[in-house]
Formats: structure tokens, sequence, C-alpha cells
């Protein structure tokens, strides 16, 4: 894993070279077909000498398509319904600049039909369940999990294209050598259990989501405490982690300080050390529990030697919750951490007329931190590494580049070939930049001599740009859609807005490669008989452990005393079952 993280923007390197609820059911051949200028149109009856070489001579069977990899994809207009998980941020799918992009690459009528973002699968099932008409193409389900997924295609609700991916994936082919996992682990990502393929993923390889729990310190209140002699007001370098906590006995210090020294300046007692919130993926709790064993937050399976194990049964999560403990006793860690949510804990490190937060975890959500707390907050809050715990433990949590499931073709499609073609001509780097920021010359241009960020070049820039991403627009879909990006595709960008601090290294692989879990579980693939039998189980394990977490940290639950019967709780749950059939799973996945 870590030589491929190395090779990485190597082989990134040659990616970027290549250029490249209602129902809005009005057609997009009724808006004006003029694209935004700057773009660049297709080039009918043509295609490019890789993607020629790539196209296979046999294996359409609607004589309507030109070969893969030639534009337009289909000779005479027709018309696709596409069912989307509606985003807010879209204000119009059909008055939209990549709606008639897609039109004019595909020779295809984009019709929509819309499902509210929060109940689209529910949604969904409810159709399937009267046997109601489906649309040809189901986009943005990325909620559907594999067993789901494997269901719905074993049934014949969503069509298998593992024959598609042979014979028509001419981009996916040829751009997925430069992704982590290249072109068989791109398809062994989206395979089911049953080893067949039913959909059309987007891939993910950035930074936030590749290293989901960053955590961002307050560089003032060091000033202030002097811990670090940096000055505040310049951008975070990398160097700065050497003077920053690097041990959770020394970030025990440093908190400690935070609460002692009236670290914001401001005469009261009103710093917060640390603050988290009830949303596993920004508390920061989470993260310190890595100093005491792996904790992934999802299902915290561990793999040793490829056999399972869970982290919240062994001693290491019991010497971390005596440490979190230990801060909340002594005030250091705000118990609010256990009851507001994610936009709460934005928006407190973001109010006042001075900080009253010292240290907390962003998540994936960086950017959505920043705009909270704005650009002067922003020069406060600096990134910093992992800290090591007492058993010289040091490890970040790490998602392995995940392929979501946002193009299903369903059993009503008439023109299934073509939605597949469409699919497979978004898997680009250009379609990449386009559905994730928007039209060179409208939305983004290009940087000459941009220098690094962290190693990644900078080749990009919103600056003076109208900038589509985080904003309601009829730009583009808000990528939910399929597409690959890639680390160097999301950090190489000169921001509009000041962003200095740890946004610089974020999205950088370099800077988490030595903190890497030895064995990152890639995916496990369940059957349907086997989430028959873990489902229920799975689920209570995950609320039982999540309360005692808590409840342990916070003092509702005695460390010492209580422990015993906590192990004996997760048995009667059915820990051993869990790992027995997740086990089963995981070989069978892994091919052992």
């Amino acid at each position: 894993m870590k030589k491929n993280i190395r090779a990485m923007c190597i082989l990134t390197s040659f990616f970027m070279m290549l250029t490249a609820c209602s129902s809005a059911s009005s057609s997009a051949s009724q808006q004006s077909s003029q694209k935004p200028s700057g773009t660049s149109s297709p080039k009918s009856n043509t295609q490019s000498a890789s993607a020629a070489a790539s196209a296979p001579e046999t294996g359409l069977q609607d004589p309507n398509l030109n070969p893969p990899g030639v534009y337009p994809i289909c000779k005479e207009p027709i018309t696709l319904k596409i069912g989307a998980a509606q985003n807010a941020n879209v204000s119009d799918y059909v008055d939209n600049d990549l709606t008639r992009h897609y039109q004019e690459i595909g020779n295809i009528n984009c019709e929509f039909e819309l499902y509210p973002s929060k109940d689209a699968e529910q949604k969904l099932s409810v159709i399937i369940a009267s046997n109601g008409q489906l649309p040809d193409v189901l986009m943005g389900f990325d909620r559907l999990d594999d067993t789901t997924i494997l269901n719905y295609g074993q049934s014949g609700i969503i069509m298998d294209l593992t024959d598609y991916y042979e014979n028509l994936a001419v981009h996916m082919k040829e751009y997925a050598p430069a992704t982590i996992v290249k072109w068989e682990g791109l398809k062994k990502l989206v395979e089911s259990a049953n080893g067949r393929l039913y959909y059309v993923p987007k891939y993910n390889e950035e930074g936030a989501a590749l290293y989901p729990h960053r955590p961002y310190i307050n560089e003032k209140w060091l000033h202030k405490i002097g811990w670090s002699d940096s000055d505040p007001s310049l951008p975070w370098s990398k160097e700065m982690v050497t003077r920053y906590p690097t041990t959770t006995e020394e970030l025990y210090q440093v908190l400690k300080a935070f609460k002692e020294m009236d670290a914001n300046g401001n005469g009261k007692a009103d710093e917060m050390p640390i603050l988290g919130c009830a949303d596993l993926s920004k508390d920061i709790c989470q993260w310190l529990m890595n100093a005491f064993v792996y904790n992934d937050t999802d299902y915290r399976l561990i793999q040793t030697d490829g056999k399972l194990s869970v982290a919240y049964n062994t001693e290491g999560w019991r010497e971390g919750l005596r440490y979190m403990n230990k801060l909340c006793r002594e005030e250091l860690l705000s118990p609010l951490s256990f009851s507001i949510d994610g936009d709460q804990l934005f928006s407190m490190c973001g109010s006042g007329d001075e900080s009253t937060v010292g240290m907390v975890l962003a998540g994936g959500s960086s950017a959505t931190f920043r705009s909270t707390v704005g650009d002067d907050r922003n020069n406060e809050y600096r990134g910093m590494a992992p800290v090591e715990g007492p058993d010289g433990l040091r490890i970040t949590t790490y998602k392995p580049p995940k392929a979501s499931p946002m193009w299903l073709i369903t059993r009503d499609c008439k023109t299934p070939e073509a939605a597949f073609m469409l699919a497979d001509a978004m898997m680009t780097p250009e379609e990449a930049l386009i559905s994730r920021y928007g039209f060179e010359g409208v939305n983004w241009g290009p940087v000459e001599n941009g220098g690094l960020k962290d190693g990644i070049p900078v080749k990009y820039t919103t600056e003076g740009f109208f900038k589509a991403w985080g904003k309601v627009q009829n730009v583009h879909w808000q990528f939910r859609n399929p597409g690959i990006m890639i680390v160097e595709m999301a950090g190489g960008w000169q921001g509009a807005t000041n962003l200095t601090s740890s946004d610089d290294f974020s999205y950088s692989p370099s800077f988490y490669e030595e903190f890497l879990p030895k064995e990152p579980i890639l995916g496990i693939k369940y059957t349907t008989e086997e989430m028959e039998q873990i489902s229920e189980i799975r689920a209570n394990l995950k609320t039982y452990v999540n309360e005692s977490f808590a409840r342990f940290i916070t003092g509702d639950m005695d460390i010492e005393k209580d422990w015993d019967k906590y192990i004996a709780n997760l048995e009667s749950i059915g820990l051993a079952k869990y790992l027995e059939v997740s086990q089963a799973a995981l070989d069978r996945t892994n091919g052992r």
C-alpha cells in the first residue's frame, strides 16, 4: 500500500497531462445547446488514438451506436430518463451546463426524475416493492449498500454490467491505471459478492476521503502558552509539526496549559481545550483513540495477518478510555462533545470575539469548517499529525479508495449500452474536472508555474472565476455522477479564499504515509445470507459500543468496575458470530 501511494504521484503526473420531491421531465434538448465559453466540444465520429486502440471490435447490439470511444455515442438522438437523488446546490438539472455537455457527447436527451435527497433510497424501495416503472438510470444513490445492490442485481431490478465492462469500457480502461488500485482493482471494488458488476462508480482518492480524521489545533493558543514559537499569521509549513505536541502526554500538558493560562487572552475561564461532537466523523475522541488502538470508526475491525478482530474489546481501547476520562474529569475535554452535532461544533469554533476552542476534528469537511469559522479564525487553526500513545502507537484513520455506486442501469432501460457508454465517457480526467469544478475559462483556469502545494503541483485556480462548488448553481451536478478523482486533481488548486494552514497538507498522501495502518481492510463483500446473519448483530454492537464509549469517558460507566460486564455484553450481543461471518466474507473477497 505504501509503495502504491508513493507511486501515485508519478502515475498521476501522466494522468494530469491528459486533457481532458418534484420531477424535471422537460428534455435538455429544449434548452439552448450553447456551451460555456472556454470549453471544448467533443468531435463527432472521432476518437483518441488510445481510445481507438482499446475499443472492442465486437460486442455492440444496438445499431444506433457508434463504436466505443467515438463521439457522439448515438448516431440518432435518444432520450434517457435519469432518476437522480436531488442535491440542494443544483438549481436546475435541465437548464444545466453539464447536462448540455453530455447531450452533445452522447446525442442523448437527458430527462430527470428527482428523488428527495434524504429519502431517495426509501422512495426507490417503495417503487420497486410496488413493481412500478423505473427510470432508465439511477444516479447518485451512493447510500445503497453492497448487499442491497447485490439483491437488486440478482433479482433483475438493475442490470448486470459485467460484460459491458469487458466490451464497452474504453475510458475506464484507459485511465484506471493511473489510480492506486489500477483497472483490475477498480473492478474489484465494484464487484458484488457473486463476482458480478452492477454499477459504474465514482472513484475517489481525495485526501478528505482517504484520511477523514484530520485534527486542527489553535496555533495562536500554542504561541500564547509558549509551546510554539512560530508566527500564527504565517502559512502552515510541514516543519511546524515538530513544534506541536507529538505524544499523548505532551498533548495533555498543552491542553492543561490552554485551560490554566487563559489561552485566548480575554481574562475569562471560557476555554474548551478539546471539543468534539456526536458525529463520529468529526469527533476528536475517535481520533485520540488511535494513539491506543487502531480505530476506523465504522465497525472498528482490525486485520492482523489476514485475521479479523475488533478494537473495542482490547486493553488498548480500555487505556484510551482512561486517558479521555482523565481529560474529561479535568475539564480539558468538554462533555458537550457527546451531545452537539457537527454543525454546532463548527459554529462554536467560529463564534465570539475570541476563540474558545483549542482543538477540533473537521473530519472530511475541512472546507466547510473553514468557511464556517471565517477567514480571520482560519489563521488560528492549523493541522497537526497523529500523536503517539504510551505503547508507541502512532496511526491515522485510513479509508481505502472507495467506488461509490453512482450509475445503475435499471430493468426498464431500453438502451442500456448507450447508458453505459455515457457513464464511461464521464471517466476521464477532463470530465472529472468538469464534474467537480465546472468548465475551464468559466469556473476555473490553469496556472503556470504555480509551484508546489506540499508536493502537489499547483495547476489550477478559481481566483477570478465563478466557483461552482458548494453553492447553488446550474453548472454541474455537484459530482453526483460517475468519475475518477485523485489527490492531485483535488489538491493542486490555488484557492481564492484565505485557506492557510492544514489545507496545504491534508490532501497529500506524503504527509500521512508513515502513519498508515499496516493492514488496512480494503473491503468486505457480504452475501445476502451473510448479511441476514449479522445485520442485527452489527447494528446492535455499533450502538452499544458508541453509547458505552461516551459513558466511560464522561464517567457514567466506571472503566474499572464496569469493564468486565461491558465485555460480557459484547459477547451476548453476538460478537463471536459477527467476527466468524465477517472473516469468511473477507477471505472470499480476498480470494483466500
